[in-house]
């Protein structure tokens, strides 16, 4: 996983909050409504459903987020590739 350190990031604002939201380690539901371009009700839906997965193994879940490797995963999202679209 690479981070890029956020104060060496010239981008305009739109580039530069897409970066900050694929930099976090937890995902609320407005995080999940951008990167998977859905609604609130769908996004709550994902993450309920991604934290009861967590839940059956004995991982502890946060209510009302979710891990962001763990969105990335189960959806095939490469978190990489998306920060480096958003530079370009």
């Amino acid at each position: 996983m690479v981070f890029l350190p956020r104060k060496e990031i010239v981008l305009n604002n739109t580039q530069n909050t897409y970066i900050e939201l694929c930099q976090k380690t937890l995902l609320n539901a407005e995080d999940v409504m951008e990167i998977l371009d859905c609604g609130r009700t769908k996004a709550y839906s994902i993450i309920n459903k991604l934290n009861s997965e967590r839940v059956k193994n004995n991982f502890p879940v946060f209510r009302g987020k979710v891990l962001a490797e763990h969105l990335y995963k189960t959806y095939g999202l490469d978190r990489e590739l998306q920060i480096h679209n958003a530079m370009s």
